[in-house]
């Protein structure tokens, strides 16, 4: 068994073998010596040598070519990267989102770099707060402070004018402490408020930046095809080229007289 089937892979081999040979060297099915005879080794290594020519001289020229397509492919490419990291900052800034806490939370108040946030009121016998009852945009608050016997009390005004009261226990919060996170929170209130200036300022910016970058992405590009365009012009007239083809026509014309039949193109 294994003895046919190494015939069978020889004569398959053979058979592909002697196919190529007479694509590559074609002739009449009486006259396969001029495919396969040593007789015809010589009209055969010249038809082989100006195949192989044109071949290079073309697979260089592709190259180059394919190179110059590519230069246009890395501009766009480029320029998409660059116009999505531009994206992405102007989308920070403008949603920037809570940011990080700043400072610990007391009572009701969480502060954040971004948002003061109001926690629901845990229920009664529960410690752990029940979740985010409202969160305001730090740019748009005022804050004070005001105390009673029992409370200490900081006021939150919105930017619409109404307030909401955080209440604080004195016995469970001193008043210093209170005091001190009031003023943390009209601190990153400005803070707040310059860091929106900045965004503003950064993002008129970034809708420059990317108008020019759309400009200097399409001018490139239109450069680029032009000289890939350039190129393949100056390619189809180079001496090299034309003299493999002429080569390549020329030992075709030998063989079609010798044979009756014409190669095919490399």
């Amino acid at each position: 068994m294994n003895a046919v089937l190494i015939v069978l892979v020889v004569l398959g081999f053979g058979a592909f073998w002697a196919l190529r040979r007479l694509r590559l060297y074609p002739c009449r099915a009486s006259e396969w010596r001029y495919a396969f005879a040593a007789a015809h080794r010589d009209q055969r290594e010249a038809l082989h040598g100006a195949r192989v020519n044109r071949r290079a001289v073309e697979g260089e020229q592709r190259r180059h070519l394919a190179r110059a397509r590519e230069h246009v492919e890395v501009i766009e490419q480029r320029g998409r990267q660059r116009a999505r990291t531009l994206e992405a900052e102007r989308r920070r800034l403008l949603r920037p989102g809570r940011g990080a806490a700043v400072g610990p939370r007391v009572g009701q108040l969480r502060l954040h770099e971004h948002v003061l946030v109001f926690m629901k009121e845990a229920p009664e016998g529960e410690e752990a707060s029940a979740g985010i009852d409202e969160e305001l945009p730090l740019a748009d608050l005022a804050i004070g402070f005001s105390d009673a016997r029992e409370h200490l009390f900081l006021h939150v005004t919105r930017q619409d004018g109404t307030h909401r009261t955080a209440t604080f226990p004195r016995a469970e919060h001193r008043e210093t402490a209170v005091r001190h996170f009031r003023d943390r929170i009209h601190n990153q209130v400005l803070a707040e408020r310059a860091f929106r200036e900045s965004a503003r300022e950064r993002t008129a910016e970034i809708d420059a930046e990317l108008q020019q970058l759309q400009s200097d992405t399409a001018a490139q590009r239109e450069q680029a095809h032009l000289e890939a365009t350039a190129l393949g012009e100056t390619q189809r007239a180079d001496p090299r080229l034309l003299r493999a083809l002429a080569d390549w026509e020329a030992q075709c014309d030998v063989w079609q007289k010798l044979t009756g039949r014409r190669p095919r193109d490399p």
